[in-house]
């Protein structure tokens, strides 16, 4: 009987004692995180431009709540500008928002400043609000600081309105109807 007894103590306090060390260790090595932390963007010098928004998107991704028709659209509107970029320079190409039409003497250095700044528009006013905000749009401003020096000193009127465009590039712009705001796209109106 006293066994038993003995077997019963030891059962309600062991088990809640266990459950106590093994939520602290959890808590002690960050098990979980609100905000996931992503892999560095390792410099690949075979990457293009398009490739690079692409991973910092990605990390965008990681970071925000699991919506997987927000992140849809947003890695679709992204493609699409940075199409709309490319075919900018391109006689042929058709755009998918824009059709505007452009020349440039370097048009490779053209079209990537282009896709850099039409990436970085969409992706800076869909992820200003997002639960990784304060990650995600610091590391796209190390992207364009890192591929346009220079881009902080070309006029704007504020920080996350119409944002910065280049110098001597003709940037296409998208009809701001054509793509829903991001608070819509969160089922905000």
């Amino acid at each position: 009987m006293a066994s038993s007894r003995f077997r019963r103590t030891m059962l309600l306090l062991g088990v809640p004692l266990i459950a106590v060390v093994t939520a602290g260790a959890l808590a002690l090595t960050g098990f979980w995180s609100p905000t996931p932390k992503c892999p560095p963007i390792i410099e690949h010098p075979e990457w293009t431009v398009a490739r690079r928004w692409n991973e910092v998107l990605l990390n965008a991704i990681r970071r925000d709540v699991p919506a997987p028709t927000v992140h849809a659209r947003n890695l679709f509107h992204t493609s699409a500008a940075m199409w709309d970029a490319w075919a900018a320079f391109d006689e042929t190409a058709a755009g998918i928002f824009v059709d505007e039409k452009h020349s440039a003497r370097d048009v490779t250095a053209a079209r990537n400043e282009a896709i850099s700044y039409a990436a970085f528009r969409v992706l800076e006013s869909r992820y200003l609000d997002s639960i990784g905000a304060v990650d995600t749009i610091p590391e796209f401003d190390r992207l364009m600081e890192a591929l346009w020096r220079d881009y902080r000193s070309a006029s704007h009127s504020s920080r996350h309105t119409d944002r910065m465009k280049p110098r001597g590039t003709p940037i296409p712009t998208m009809n701001r109807s054509t793509l829903p705001s991001s608070s819509m796209l969160r089922g905000r109106p």
